[in-house]
């Protein structure tokens, strides 16, 4: 049996005042994450795509939506909406410190 913490959770979109910060976190834990793996991602082969989404981030042009646990990042995508749809790219990132929760690969 697996207790969740006693915080509320919640799934939406990152308030823009909140995207530096998980900017900050998303892509050295998401780099890390695939260094442990052995595996050289797109961003380890062109460190100038981090630039490129965190302008697409702060322009407004792709959104972080997240997991919360409280006020505490669960886990975060990154997507982009169109006029009537809304895309997320496979790029997550995921807080170890809830991995005992985690449901496991999902697809």
């Amino acid at each position: 049996k697996r207790d969740f913490p006693d915080q509320p959770l919640s799934v939406r979109w990152v308030k823009p005042e909140e995207t530096g910060a998980i900017m900050d976190w998303f892509f050295p834990t998401y780099l890390a994450y695939w260094d442990m793996q052995g595996i050289k991602t797109q961003l380890h082969r062109y460190p100038s795509l981090i630039a490129f989404y965190r302008h697409c981030l702060e322009k407004g042009l792709f959104r972080l939506s997240g997991t919360f646990v409280g006020d505490e990042v669960a886990c975060v995508f990154i997507g982009y909406d169109l006029p009537n749809q809304t895309y997320l790219l496979h790029m997550t990132c995921f807080n170890d410190k809830f991995g005992a929760y985690s449901p496991g690969i999902l697809h």
